[in-house]
Formats: structure tokens, sequence, C-alpha cells
């Protein structure tokens, strides 16, 4: 990991525009598992430093070694003002790499996160891993305003996973009561 890697991760303005000025780092380069200084800033929610890095020029839609995009880092931590930015840039509201970030945020119950992704067009019946799409994430952990918002949208209540089971089996086998009256 460079120097630039780790004031991103730490959203250190100061550092990274030293290094971006004198180190000759690029904005783009990659650790070892394929991420950028823009996706270690993004995980935390670092704005400050994401809207340096895109300053800078960095690629808003590179993905690392397991397909995640700087978009998919936020929204897995649910850093909804570090999401905006990422979409103003244009990341891609869908891409995939066996889940969406719409799906990462479903799964951690963000539901500004969610919003955030559903107003930015995000697709709601998208199948992952194992063809569980965001309201069957959002339902397996009981994350009930998420799933609310999800159905507003238009989700699917009746779709299927690999396992043969849909969102009101997968919120009743984990006992989430409250998530399986949402689906009622």
């Amino acid at each position: 990991m460079s120097m630039l890697h780790n004031a991103s991760n730490v959203g250190d303005v100061i550092q990274i525009r030293l290094i971006l000025q004198h180190a000759g780092t690029g904005v783009n380069s990659k650790d070892p598992s394929g991420a950028t200084p823009l996706m270690y800033a993004s995980q935390p929610g670092h704005m400050s430093a994401i809207r340096m890095l895109l300053e800078a020029l960095a690629a808003v839609d590179v993905k690392d070694n397991s397909g995640a995009t700087a978009l998919m880092h936020a929204s897995a931590g649910g850093h909804d003002g570090a999401m905006r930015m990422l979409l103003e840039a244009g990341a891609a509201v869908e891409a995939f790499n066996g889940a969406t970030a719409l799906m990462s945020a479903s799964t951690s119950g963000h539901k500004r996160a969610v919003r955030l992704l559903l107003e930015a067009g995000a697709v709601v019946d998208t199948k992952g891993t194992h063809e569980r799409t965001a309201l069957m994430l959002a339902s397996v952990n009981g994350h009930e305003g998420v799933m609310r918002m999800l159905l507003e949208a238009g989700a699917a209540v009746d779709l299927k996973d690999d396992f043969g089971k849909t969102a009101l089996m997968l919120a009743s086998v984990q006992k989430h009561l409250s998530a399986v009256r949402v689906l009622l």
C-alpha cells in the first residue's frame, strides 16, 4: 500500500495534496488487492479526500480484484454523502461483482444510502450471488425500513434465490417477525 493509499484511508487531505504534487504516485495506483486511493477514501466516507482525488482525475469506476468499485465501498458503509459525490462524478450505479451497491447498502440496512441509489436509478430486482435480490438481503437481516423502501420502489416479493427461498422465507427463518409482517 502506497503513502497515497494510507493518506486516503485516514482522510488526510494535506498529505494527499503533497503526495499528488511531489511524490509522483498515480491517483489511480492500485494496491495488491487492486484497490485505489479513491476506494480507500470511499470506504470510511472521507468526503474531502474523495473530492480531492476526483479533482486529481481519479477514475471513479475502477474495480478492485473482487470487482468492487468506490461506490460499492461507500455504500457498504452507508456513507451517503460520499456516494452522492461519486454518483455526481459519474459512478455507475449498476456496477456488479456478484452484488450491486444497492445490495450492499440493503444488506447493512443503510436507509439513506438505499434511497440515494434508488433515486439514482438502481435496478431494484437485480439478482446477485445465490440469485438474491436487495429485498432478500434486507429481509434476511431484518431491515424493515429498507424493505419498505424497496417494496415502494417495486421490488418483487415472490422471486426465489438458488435455494428456492423468497424474501418472506428468509425473514421467517431468521425469526425477524417485523420483517415478515412487512412482506405479508
